[in-house]
């Protein structure tokens, strides 16, 4: 049996003509749904709170969904230059977060 992912749920109700978004969208979406700063989300200082984490990996999580930008690029261009496995981790954190709530919901 296969569990159904995010995507796997939103799909269905997403409309295929949308203008793609782009990595400044994104980013100035999730600061205001989350209220961390824009300059916050992109910086690569770590600040140890949690709703900055949380609001980073959503972006890189976006980002890398949304886009067809490498991990290279999503981490020179818009998180100062981390270390693209940071975009990763951040990446399979909000999919893991996401999976188990679409999990719950079936």
């Amino acid at each position: 049996m296969n569990t159904p992912t995010v995507e796997d749920k939103i799909n269905p109700v997403m409309p295929h003509n949308v203008a793609p978004v782009s990595p400044e969208e994104i980013i100035s979406v999730i600061s205001d749904y989350t209220g961390v700063p824009v300059p916050n989300i992109m910086m690569q200082k770590r600040f140890g709170k949690r709703n900055v984490t949380y609001a980073r990996h959503l972006a890189m999580y976006m980002i890398r969904c949304k886009t067809k930008l490498s991990l290279k690029a999503i981490s020179d261009n818009y998180f100062n230059g981390c270390n693209h496995t940071s975009i990763i981790n951040g990446f399979k954190n909000i999919k893991g977060f996401y999976d188990i709530i679409v999990g719950t919901q079936l």
